[in-house]
C-alpha cells in the first residue's frame, strides 16, 4: 500500500536524472525530483548484500526507495519533516548493519531478546515517520501549511524520539559486543553522516532546479541548442549500412590501446585512424554499444557523428550542439550552463565553446565518455575543434575522448599534441583480417538465405571476397549489394567483374554508366546527389533532373541504378560513402561536373527559383488566418511545399555559391533575384515560417546582405 501511494504521488513529479555518491553507492533520481523506479532500484541492489540475515529492515529500507524522491521535491516546505527525512534516509544503512553485526553476537538470550525489542522499537518509528511523510505528500498545500502552523504532525518530536530510542540501543549494544564491531559501528556512523550531508545538498540544489524550471522552460532551454535527431544518428548509421555486426567490432575491446585508454585514471584522448572504408563509423558505433555495456550506471556517453553532405552535422559547431545536447538530457542538473546562452548567429560557436567547457570544468559533471566519429567531415571550424581537443582532451579526470578521422596530415599533426593513444587501423590488420572475415561470412550467408543453397558458389564467394577485400569493408559490402541484384547462376561470373579496391570499383561503375543510353540522365542525378548541401528526398530532386514521363518512380530506378555511388533510405537519396564523393569531383569530375561545380551550383539555385516562383503564393496552406500558431499547422494531403523544402532553405546558398560572372547577371536589375525579392519575398517567409525556418531564412537574408555589400563595393571599383 506504501508503494502504491508513492507512486500516485509520483506521478505529479517531472522527469530526468541526477546523482550522487550516496552510502558509498551511485544513486540516480530522474531530473530535479527522481522517481519511484530508481529509488526501489537502488534498494533492491543493497538489499542483495544486505538485507538478507536481518529481520526488520526490509520494509524499513523499501520505503527509503519512496522518499527520497520527496526529499527533492518543491513542496518539501516543512524545515522540520525535510530534516528528519534526510535523518532517517542517510541512517538506513547504519540500523541495518548494526543490528546485522550485533544480534548475531548476543548470545545471551536475555540480552538478546532486550535488543530486539529496542531494534523493534526503532524501526516502528522509523517506518512511522516515513509513511507519514508519504501521506504528507498527497495532502493539499494548504492543509500542509495549517498543520505545520499547529504542528499538527510533530515532525520534531518524532525526530527526537527516534534520535533517543537509536543512541539507547546503540548504547546497549556497545556494551554487548566486541572492540571490533564497535569500531565498525563508529564508521559506520560517520558514514552516515557523510551521506546526510551529501543528500542534503543534492536536495538543495534539486528543489532549486525544480522551483525555478518547469517542463517547458527546460525543453525551451534545449530548443536553444538547436539540436535535433543526434540520439538517432546512430541508429540511423546502422540500418543504412545494414546493421551492426558485433564481431567485426569486438576485437577492439581486446587492443592493447584501448584497453590502456579504458583503464587510465586520468581523462584520455584515444584516436582511431584509417583509410577510407577501413570501418571507423561502425567500429566507434561498436564501441558506444561496449561502453554503455561497461561502464557504471550514471556515466554520461555522449556521440557524433560527422557527416561531410549533412549541413546540421559537418561543421564544428553542429558537434558541441549535439554533444551539449545529449550531455543535459542525460544529466539534466547541467541545464544551468545553457539556460543563458544564445546558440545561434555569428557568435554561436563562441558561446558554444563557453557552454561546453563550463560543463567540462563542473565538479557537478559526472564521468563521461565523448565520441566524435569523422573529424575529417567536419568541413567548417574543424581547426577550432581540434584546437578544443588538445586543449582539453586531458585536462578533467572524469572526461574521456575517442575520435576517429582518416590518415590526414593536418588532422595528425594537432591530435599529435593531444594524445599518444592511438589506434592505427592499418597496423591492426592481423586483427582486422578476423573482424573482416566474419563480416564476409555475415554477408556471404545472408546471400545464401535469399538464394539456392549451392555450397560451391558461395564458398568460391566467400574465398574471392577474403582474398581480395585488404581489410577495406566498405569493398565487401558494394561487392555484396551487386551480387544480390543477380541471380544465383550468375554471381560467379559476376564476381571477375569487381577489381580489389575501392577506385577501381568506382572507376568501373562511371564507366559502365558513361555507355548507357542514358547516361546523362545518370551522371545528372549524380551532379546534383554531389552539389546539393543536404540529402535530398526523390520529390526534391525531381526539380534539379529532367526524368521522363516525369516520374518518380523512373527517378527511383536511375537511383538504384547507381548502386555503388548512391543509396536509398526511405525516399531520402545518400551518398553511399564519403569516399564516394571524394572520387566523383575528382577522379571523375570530368564525366559528372564537365562545366565546373560552380555551374553546377548556378543549376540549383536557378531551379530552385524558379520553381519557388511557380509554386509560392499567399496563405498557402489555406489557413485563413495570419495569426494561425506554427505549432498547430498540419500539411494538406497534397502538400504544395513537400518538393520545395529544400529549395526554400538553400537557393541563396547555391547563388552565392555560383561564380562572379553569373552573379552579375543575377543580381542586375529585373534579374531573377530582384524580380524574386520583389514578387514572392513575402511568400517565402510564411513558406519558411510554416517549414519552422525562419531562422535559416534570417540566416541566409543576412549572409545574402552581406555579400552584395562586398559584391557592389568590388564591382564600384571595377567599373
Amino acid at each position: 500500500m506504501l508503494q502504491l501511494v508513492a507512486l500516485h504521488n509520483l506521478e505529479k513529479s517531472q522527469e530526468g536524472k541526477l546523482k550522487t555518491t550516496f552510502f558509498g553507492q551511485q544513486i540516480v533520481w530522474q531530473d530535479a525530483i527522481g522517481t519511484f523506479g530508481l529509488g526501489v532500484n537502488w534498494v533492491q541492489n543493497y538489499a542483495r548484500y544486505a538485507l538478507k540475515d536481518v529481520p526488520y529492515a526490509p520494509i524499513a529500507m523499501a520505503a527509503v526507495g519512496l522518499l527520497i524522491p520527496l526529499l527533492t521535491g518543491p513542496l518539501m516546505a516543512d524545515s522540520e519533516n525535510h530534516q528528519g527525512l534526510l535523518y532517517v534516509v542517510s541512517q538506513i544503512k547504519y540500523y541495518i548493519k548494526m543490528e546485522a553485526l550485533m544480534l548475531p553476537e548476543c548470545l545471551d538470550a536475555g540480552v538478546s531478546t532486550e535488543l530486539r525489542e529496542h531494534v523493534r522499537s526503532l524501526y516502528t518509528l522509523v517506518i512511522d515517520f516515513q509513511i507519514q511523510s508519504v501521506l504528507r505528500f498527497d495532502r493539499s498545500p494548504l492543509k500542509n501549511y495549517f498543520g505545520s502552523v499547529v504542528d499538527y504532525d510533530g515532525w520534531g518530536t518524532r525526530l527526537e524520539m527516534i534520535k533517543e530510542t537509536e543512541q539507547t540501543l546503540r548504547e546497549n549494544m556497545q556494551q554487548a559486543a566486541s572492540w571490533t564491531v564497535v569500531q565498525e559501528l563508529e564508521s559506520l556512523k560517520q558514514e552516515a553522516q557523510h551521506s546526510r550531508k551529501s543528500l542534503g545538498e543534492i536536495a538543495h540544489q534539486t528543489q532549486k532546479i525544480a522551483q525555478h524550471m518547469s517542463d517547458a522552460e527546460f525543453r525551451r532551454c534545449l530548443d536553444t541548442l538547436k539540436a535535433t535527431g543526434f540520439e538517432l544518428d546512430k541508429e540511423s548509421i546502422q540500418d543504412f549500412k545494414g546493421g551492426l555486426l558485433k564481431d567485426s567490432y569486438q576485437w577492439v575491446v581486446q587492443n592493447h590501446d584501448f584497453k590502456r585508454w579504458i583503464s587510465a585514471t586520468s581523462g584520455q584522448l584515444l584516436w582511431i585512424r584509417g583509410d577510407p572504408g577501413k570501418g571507423k563509423t561502425m567500429l566507434l558505433c561498436g564501441i558506444v554499444d561496449e561502453l554503455s555495456r561497461m561502464a557504471k550506471h550514471g556515466t554520461n556517453i555522449a556521440f557524433i557523428f560527422c557527416q561531410a553532405n549533412k549541413e546540421t552535422r559537418n561543421n564544428a559547431s553542429a558537434v558541441l550542439r549535439g554533444l551539449i545536447y545529449m550531455l543535459v538530457r542525460q544529466q539534466p542538473s547541467l541545464i544551468s550552463f545553457i539556460s543563458d546562452e544564445s546558440f545561434s548567429g555569428d557568435n554561436a560557436w563562441f558561446a558554444l565553446q563557453r557552454a561546453f567547457i563550463n560543463i567540462l570544468n563542473s565538479p557537478e559533471l559526472r564521468a563521461t565518455y565523448l565520441v566524435i566519429d569523422g573529424l575529417d567531415e567536419c568541413i567548417e571550424g574543424r581547426q577550432s575543434l581540434l584546437k578544443l581537443l588538445v586543449n582539453h582532451s586531458s585536462a578533467h579526470a572524469n572526461v574521456k575522448w575517442v575520435v576517429s578521422s582518416r590518415n590526414w596530415p593536418e588532422i595528425e599533426q594537432d591530435l599529435d599534441q593531444a594524445t599518444e593513444m592511438k589506434l592505427h587501423l592499418e597496423l591492426n590488420e592481423d586483427v582486422l583480417s578476423n573482424a573482416i572475415r566474419s563480416f564476409i561470412e555475415y554477408k556471404v550467408d545472408n546471400l545464401r538465405s535469399k538464394k539456392r543453397d549451392k555450397p560451391e558458389i558461395w564458398k568460391a564467394v566467400q574465398d574471392y571476397l577474403l582474398e581480395n577485400a585488404k581489410g577495406t569493408f566498405l569493398w565487401v559490402a558494394l561487392v555484396w549489394k551487386h551480387l544480390t541484384e543477380v541471380p544465383w547462376w550468375k554471381v560467379r561470373e559476376k564476381l571477375k567483374e569487381f577489381p580489389p579496391g575501392l577506385d577501381k570499383i568506382y572507376e568501373r561503375m562511371i564507366g559502365q554508366i558513361t555507355r548507357l543510353e542514358d547516361a546523362d540522365l545518370y551522371k545528372s542525378v549524380l551532379r546534383v546527389s554531389t552539389t546539393v548541401l543536404r540529402p535530398i528526398t526523390l520529390d526534391e530532386m525531381m526539380i534539379y533532373v529532367e526524368v521522363p514521363e516525369d516520374s518518380v518512380e523512373v527517378l527511383e530506378d536511375v537511383v538504384r541504378g547507381c548502386g555503388s555511388f548512391l543509396s536509398l533510405q526511405g525516399n531520402t537519396v545518400l551518398l553511399v560513402h564519403q569516399s564516394v564523393e571524394d572520387f566523383l569531383l575528382t577522379r571523375a569530375s570530368g564525366e559528372i561536373l564537365p562545366q565546373g561545380k560552380e555551374s553546377a551550383q548556378h543549376h540549383i539555385y536557378a531551379a530552385s527559383i524558379r520553381l519557388l516562383k511557380e509554386t509560392l503564393r499567399r496563405d498557402i496552406y489555406n489557413l485563413g488566418a495570419p495569426g494561425y500558431p506554427v505549432e498547430q499547422i498540419k500539411p494538406p494531403r497534397s502538400d504544395p511545399l513537400l518538393a520545395v523544402r529544400y529549395a526554400c532553405s538553400h537557393w541563396i546558398d547555391h547563388l552565392l555559391l555560383c561564380n562572379d560572372e553569373l552573379l552579375k547577371i543575377e543580381f542586375q536589375e529585373g534579374g531573377m533575384v530582384d524580380t524574386f525579392l520583389e514578387q514572392n519575398y513575402l511568400h517565402w517567409l510564411e513558406a519558411m515560417s510554416i517549414l519552422k525556418s525562419l531562422p535559416v531564412a534570417i540566416k541566409s537574408v543576412r549572409n545574402l546582405e552581406k555579400f552584395l555589400e562586398v559584391f557592389a563595393y568590388q564591382s564600384y571599383w571595377e567599373y
